[in-house]
């Protein structure tokens, strides 16, 4: 089966038959909680993506920036957001609950996050990276692939 396969293709037959095997085995030993478990680490299961939302202020620089970094990674889909009013995309409820994993700027980016659902809990993470850097700046590239290394294997 895996002969004229590129080596990525295997991988992807290879892990896409590992998340097969966990979805029967959690229907029919664990229940959703071995579910849950491979979403949050980041496991695509049948197709089912880890969605994550960058949020910063203006939507312009740093959370588009973050967005490029993991578009197009497998088992990902990526957007972002900005808390202004005038922002290119203005963070809102729907973005808040479409999203998996929430990684703001800033503290305040959190609190105007929270403000639009009291209830985002876990799901978010402030990266503490300042409003001092131009989109794909690369001080600002590099600061958050140090950062999303922690959430991410390859960024």
């Amino acid at each position: 089966m895996l002969a004229g396969m590129d080596t990525k293709q295997k991988k992807r037959g290879f892990a896409g038959d590992i998340a097969t095997l966990l979805c029967k085995w959690e229907f029919t030993n664990m229940g959703l909680t071995i579910f849950i478990l491979a979403c949050e680490a980041g496991m695509e299961i049948n197709g089912m993506v880890k969605k994550v939302l960058f949020v910063c202020s203006g939507n312009v620089d740093r959370s588009p920036t973050a967005e490029s970094l993991l578009k197009g990674k497998e088992g990902l889909e990526v957007k972002s957001a900005g808390t202004l009013i005038g922002a290119k995309t203005v963070v809102s409820k729907d973005l808040v609950n479409w999203a998996d994993m929430i990684f703001v700027m800033e503290e305040h980016h959190k609190e105007a996050v929270e403000k639009i659902d009291p209830n985002v809990g876990k799901k978010i993470i402030v990266l503490d990276i300042e409003d001092t850097y131009l989109r794909n700046d690369s001080k600002l590239t590099k600061i958050l692939k140090e950062k999303l290394l922690k959430y991410f294997d390859d960024v």
